[in-house]
């Protein structure tokens, strides 16, 4: 991961198991209330870590800003980096 920003940005890694642009949102806002946390990283201002998890099949993950506002429905990309979505 890389935070190409200017300033910290917290990040969390989603499991989910609907489409993979159908997560739960209001306001354009995800909501994680009811959504399974599988990772959550913090990244200092243009740096970058490499992270790797052992994901469970059948599910999509779902990398999502938790700086609010920085992630809103019909808009993929969180601050100057993109929410990535992988399916297993």
């Amino acid at each position: 991961m890389q935070n190409l920003g200017d300033r910290p940005r917290e990040f969390a890694v989603i499991r989910w198991r609907g489409a993979e642009d159908a997560l739960p949102t209001r306001d354009g806002a995800i909501l994680l209330d009811g959504l399974q946390e599988v990772h959550r990283l913090e990244l200092q201002a243009g740096t970058e870590r490499h992270v790797e998890l052992e994901l469970q099949g059948g599910y999509s993950y779902v990398v999502v800003s938790l700086v609010e506002g920085e992630c809103e429905r019909g808009d993929p990309r969180a601050g100057e980096g993109e929410l990535s979505r992988r399916r297993v």
